[in-house]
């Protein structure tokens, strides 16, 4: 069996029990139009790209980070405004149900999030296969009053969130935005660029004052000839820290609107949002969608009395213990993160089995030119070995001996995959 073929039998595996079960628990309710209806559009959606949610309270800024995220497209992938936490077999709207993985806004990580967060796990398989939620803190700009640093400060309060074991156990990464930040510097035009820098060429003490609030910078007395709608737009792209920043990024070198528009990307933290995206979400979105469909399932069980429901939830629970494709996603989260106290070596090398880096089997074992059977079956068997080791180590706290055990089991079953 070639390294590429293991690979891919690992990636499908998921895929194929939900694809069976779906068909399976369709043909025993095709009498019942409801949850036929509902488990139709199920096994359909197993075929279509992941779809991601956005979803925070009103005026978070949902639509705001939706089209920073999605500004320059998605492999594989489309992003959703959700309407309705709620599971939505009945409702109108897009609920929480309706979408693989979601993106939670919120502007401050409170209580009453966390209550959120774990109402979406409050099923057996939800709470057995916790992944596909990111925590996005945003309007980032408006952390410490919209001072300077303000982004600064708040990605210091993600890497807190990560390490927060009540945060860690509800998502698989916490991450700082502005959305509006992100938004405005991808789409940033000549003219504004002209604007700021009539803007930064004010004397720094004039500017400043002006700058404090909204309502002194679209004021009558402005120290520039810059008409009051002009004002009033560039105040409506960029915000006031927008417009501190964007000023002391051209006073300070920022000499043209390319320059410029990547340093407030760059700032926003869009990249590294969008590269947990991809790394948590579209990288692994057919284990994601195949784990949508075992929800769908569960919720049809739940809702929908049947002579077959027995059987069919003894199945779903036998998928659901065996699901080993979306514990590698819960432990890749937690590295992504930095949510471990494993040696960086370690940590690369258990990034790099859980298929951070990519689900071959080869690219899991670190090996660059094609190698033999002889020599994947010996590299396997090296890394179980010594991932055995670290399982025995009593220093690891209860967190990392989980994620150390999820890479034993890994190893385990690319060794099974190359003896078989």
């Amino acid at each position: 069996m070639t390294s590429e073929m293991t690979g891919l039998t690992a990636h499908t595996a998921l895929m194929s029990e939900a694809r069976s079960l779906l068909t399976g628990a369709l043909t025993a309710y095709r009498d019942v139009p409801r949850a036929a209806q509902w488990l139709h559009a199920r096994l359909r959606r197993l075929d279509e790209p992941l779809r991601i949610g956005v979803v925070g309270a009103r005026g978070v800024g949902k639509s705001t980070a939706l089209n920073a995220v999605a500004g320059r497209g998605l492999r594989d992938a489309v992003l959703v405004e959700v309407t309705t936490p709620t599971p939505s077999q009945d409702s109108g709207g897009t609920g929480w149900d309706d979408v693989d993985a979601s993106l939670f806004l919120t502007r401050h990580a409170r209580p009453a999030d966390l209550a959120t967060l774990r109402s979406a796990q409050d099923s057996p398989v939800a709470s057995a296969l916790p992944v596909g939620v990111v925590l996005v803190l945003c309007r980032a700009d408006e952390t410490s009053a919209g001072r300077i640093d303000a982004l600064t400060t708040a990605r210091q309060l993600a890497r807190r969130h990560r390490r927060d074991v009540r945060w860690r156990a509800l998502c698989q990464n916490v991450v700082a935005l502005s959305g509006l930040l992100a938004h405005t510097g991808r789409t940033l035009r000549e003219s504004e660029f002209a604007d700021l820098a009539t803007l930064a060429a004010v004397p720094r003490a004039e500017l400043e004052n002006v700058l404090l609030s909204a309502d002194r910078f679209v004021g009558a007395d402005f120290p520039v000839p810059m008409d009051p709608a002009t004002r009033h737009a560039l105040l409506d792209r960029f915000g006031v820290f927008g417009l501190r920043l964007a000023t002391t990024l051209v006073r300070t070198g920022c000499d043209t609107r390319a320059t410029l528009s990547a340093q407030l990307v760059r700032r926003s933290g869009l990249a590294e949002l969008r590269e947990t995206v991809t790394r948590c979400f579209v990288d692994r979105g057919e284990v994601l969608r195949a784990r949508s469909a075992l929800l769908a399932l569960e919720l049809v069980l739940e809702r929908e009395p049947h002579p077959t429901a027995g059987r069919l939830a003894a199945e779903l629970e036998r998928v659901v213990a065996s699901a080993h494709e979306v514990r590698e996603l819960h432990a890749l989260g937690n590295l992504t993160s930095g949510r471990t106290a494993l040696s960086p070596e370690l940590t690369a090398e258990a990034d790099r089995l859980l298929g951070g880096q990519g689900t071959e089997v080869a690219v899991r074992l670190g090996m660059a030119e094609p190698p033999s059977p002889a020599d994947l079956h010996a590299a396997t068997t090296n890394a179980l070995l010594r991932w055995q080791r670290q399982a025995e180590n009593p220093l690891l706290d209860q967190h990392d001996r989980g994620l150390v055990a999820t890479v034993v089991r890994t190893c385990e079953g690319i060794l099974a995959d190359l003896s078989g």
